[in-house]
């Protein structure tokens, strides 16, 4: 077998495996968005891939009232950091820990305020848990 034959081979395997991740990362919210360049699928591949990523609003289509309206429900990283007076490291320590879920909003990682304040109320995160 040629080289080629063994990567397009090695291509239409990858594919649906691919795909399906792709849909399933889409699909949970807690997650940040994955995608795949269209240039990577076939056409028919490309467009099934663009009728299933869901339109988001960029940073740049959204008014300020409308920012701070959608804002309003999270806290930024920075945010997290200057409450719990920790550092950037820990603030995605606790996110790697599954202590608190990070998402994304305007591109911009975020954390639901709600989920902030009953943790630090429950005392499941805060400052100097030294406990892996």
């Amino acid at each position: 077998m040629s080289d080629t034959s063994i990567l397009d081979a090695v291509k239409a395997f990858l594919k649906p495996i691919i795909a399906e991740a792709i849909q399933e990362a889409g699909n949970n919210a807690d997650t940040e968005t994955v995608a795949m360049p269209a240039a990577d699928l076939a056409p028919s591949d490309a467009a099934t891939a663009a009728e299933q990523t869901p339109a988001k609003p960029s940073a740049k289509d959204v008014s300020d009232a409308e920012r701070d309206e959608m804002m309003s429900k999270y806290y930024t990283v920075d945010d997290v950091k200057a409450i719990l007076h920790i550092g950037t490291t820990s603030v995605y320590n606790l996110f790697k820990r599954k202590k608190l879920t990070k998402m994304k909003c305007l591109g911009k990682t975020v954390v639901l305020r709600t989920e902030l304040d009953n943790a630090v109320e429950a005392q499941d995160v805060y400052r100097y848990s030294h406990k892996k």
